[in-house]
């Protein structure tokens, strides 16, 4: 509801493995659908529950991966790698984003460089979700064969 009331919101959803992300977050059948399709489904319908003269609302969508990277040993961080999973450029797929520390000295850190799309419709965001769910399981599966 924070988006609508003009604020910036952020889903994150941190399953313990691929098998639960697949099947919490992009479940499109069966009894119910995953995380991201309800959410998505959700914004859409309430920008046009909420659209009309003098409002107006833009969606931006961004998908990373969160790797719990502990022994990777180009790393002494324990809090993993950020994976952009929208990224099409060449040379950056498959890489870690940049963390830059939090200006509130919190020890926290956040990603740049990330891609972010403006998005107008629920099958674009769509789109982007399948886009993004592709890198994400070349992604780990490489992470898997360098780890064994």
């Amino acid at each position: 509801q924070a988006a609508f009331d003009g604020y910036d919101a952020c889903l994150i959803a941190l399953p313990k493995d691929a098998q639960v992300a697949e099947q919490t977050l992009y479940a499109s059948s069966g009894k119910e659908d995953g995380l991201y399709i309800q959410l998505f489904e959700h914004v859409f319908r309430n920008v046009t529950a909420h659209s009309g003269p003098g409002v107006q609302f833009m969606v931006e969508v961004s998908f990373v991966l969160v790797g719990n990277d502990k022994n990777n040993s180009s790393s002494n961080s324990s809090s993993g790698m950020v994976y952009d999973l929208l990224c099409t450029k060449t040379g950056r797929l498959g890489k870690p984003l940049a963390m830059q520390p939090s200006p509130l000295d919190s020890g926290a850190a956040r990603p740049t460089g990330h891609t972010a799309e403006v998005v107008s419709s629920e099958a674009v965001m769509l789109d982007l979700l399948q886009r993004g769910r592709a890198l994400r399981q070349q992604l780990c599966q490489v992470r898997e064969v360098l780890r064994a």
